[in-house]
């Protein structure tokens, strides 16, 4: 059954405002609760039943009160209580990309430089470097480490241009 025609049907019998214990139009919703939303219906097209948002927040871990705020929360505004741990949590759950969710919540602009994971690797990398170039003292020798970060970001970046990765080196002493 579609998000549309559950609507129609708890129109018809009379249903009270949804609340936590049904969806309301998507497009009622902050950017982050249509793309859980989206995932929820998506169940219901694999033969599960769609989680309501109070099911979903139960299943994630998400306090009650919280899911209720997110859901009173205007598309525009920003959404209260939304963290990188949130997202984290919710992407575990959900499999849903956690740049997705964090740049739909306003925690990450498509400029962050924790944006990718080619440029995550690349981020850590260079702090490294910069660690070590200012003769920190590191509780272990970063340049195998770097260079390990440097050849998986490349990796990254040749997969995402779609050419072929060539079989990777075991690397036990990283």
């Amino acid at each position: 059954m579609t998000q549309q025609a559950a609507q129609r049907q708890a129109a018809q019998h009379g249903a009270r405002s949804p609340g936590l214990e049904e969806w309301r139009p998507l497009d009622e919703y902050h950017a982050v609760l249509r793309l859980i939303g989206h995932w929820c219906w998506d169940q219901a097209a694999r033969g599960n039943p769609p989680p309501s948002p109070g099911g979903f927040a139960r299943r994630v871990g998400i306090p009650r009160k919280l899911m209720s705020s997110w859901t009173a929360t205007p598309p525009s505004d920003r959404l209260p209580g939304f963290t990188l741990d949130r997202a984290v949590e919710i992407a575990t759950y959900t499999h849903l990309p956690v740049r997705d969710l964090l740049t739909a919540g306003g925690v990450l602009g498509v400029q962050e430089p924790l944006y990718t994971r080619e440029d995550a690797l690349r981020y850590v990398a260079e702090s490294l470097a910069a660690q070590q170039a200012a003769h920190l003292d590191l509780t272990f020798e970063p340049t195998p480490v770097i260079a390990w970060l440097n050849e998986e970001a490349a990796a990254v970046a040749r997969t995402a241009a779609g050419e072929t990765a060539p079989p990777r080196k075991a690397t036990a002493d990283v």
